[in-house]
């Protein structure tokens, strides 16, 4: 039987937006065949770093519609609030090294070939379930935007807000 590598999706800076539903949708260059071999329905787990940088998952997440393919020249304003960048924005962090307006932009003039992935949250993990130390921070989420530079104790979103 040939081994075939557990599906899952991982999120870095991105994995905050995940939690609090302002992620829904994912966009991964067209030629990866792993990524269109996801289907409706299938349930698939949401990690915040890829393994190999000992990634943990932090949700599960429902397929929501088979992915289709779409050119990045042709993102628009709603893409970019379905993809996280706008609650990024918000909150004050960066993807990599740069400001999310400004990687979006770059992604529209490389016209690549991508394709997008939808899906919704079904469950959250609880950072036990995740093995994160939950001392001061019961849900997890405050450290998690930490550890990426987002600043939620200004934003609207921000537990318990």
């Amino acid at each position: 039987m040939q081994y075939r590598r557990p599906r899952l999706i991982y999120f870095g800076p991105m994995s905050l937006a995940v939690l609090y539903g302002q992620k829904t949708s994912v966009r991964v260059p067209w030629a990866s065949r792993r990524s269109i071999a996801f289907q409706p329905g299938e349930t698939v787990p949401a990690c915040d770093q890829r393994p190999k940088r000992n990634g943990k998952q932090i949700a599960t997440l429902r397929i929501t519609q088979r992915p289709y393919r779409m050119n990045s020249a042709d993102l628009t304003e709603e893409d970019y609030a379905m993809e996280g960048f706008l609650f990024l924005e918000q909150a004050g962090g960066t993807f990599g090294a740069r400001n999310p307006r400004d990687y979006w932009e770059a992604a529209r003039e490389a016209a690549a070939d991508l394709a997008v992935l939808r899906f919704e949250v079904v469950e959250v993990l609880t950072r036990d379930e995740a093995d994160v130390d939950t001392s001061d921070d019961p849900e997890g989420l405050a450290m998690l935007g930490l550890q990426y530079g987002l600043r939620l104790e200004e934003h609207a979103l921000a537990p318990g807000s």
